[in-house]
């Protein structure tokens, strides 16, 4: 049984993509983690691990408080739709190649179509709330940012299976 050079749909993969796409899953994990600020550990505004949480996403997320989801009554570190994104990346990440394995056709045309639908729907929702069409709430928001990081993973995902799959027919 080779495992450096698996067979197409088979979940084993050797050399340094395997472990980059490892890494790729704990730091989304950790990233995850993070955002959700001190309230996952029960930790108060005044600790800080609150404060770096912030800091760390404050270029990334508005971080509206009114925006943003709760855990044991304290702030998480972004806004509910970027939580999305960052809480579907590594399950997406996870999932993904075990699709893939047993069946499941990655096509790279429509990972790229289904990112930027996403996006699409995201602004139209922005716009809609800003111009007072409707209201988007923390469930609105949430979705279409699991959208998009699902939709991020699925691409990931299935560019690491096609370079996999590259090396094994060299």
């Amino acid at each position: 049984m080779n495992l450096i050079h698996p067979m197409p749909g088979s979940l084993r993969f050797g050399g340094s993509s395997f472990w980059w796409y490892v890494l790729l899953i704990v730091t989304s994990i950790l990233i995850d983690v993070l955002s959700m600020g001190a309230g996952l550990f029960s930790l108060s505004t005044d600790h800080l691990y609150h404060e770096l949480s912030h800091m760390a996403f404050g270029q990334l997320c508005h971080q509206q408080v009114n925006r943003s989801l709760e855990l044991n009554g304290i702030p998480m570190a972004v806004c509910s739709r970027c939580f999305g994104i960052y809480s579907s990346l590594p399950t997406g990440l996870i999932v993904f190649p075990v699709l893939i394995a047993i069946g499941l056709r990655y096509r790279h045309r429509l990972a790229i179509r289904l990112i930027l639908i996403s996006v699409i729907i995201i602004g139209v929702d922005f716009l809609g709330n800003l111009f007072g069409l409707w209201i988007n709430t923390h469930l609105s928001r949430i979705i279409l940012g699991l959208s998009l990081g699902l939709s991020l993973a699925w691409l990931l995902a299935g560019q690491i299976h096609l370079s996999r799959n590259l090396s094994t027919h060299e």
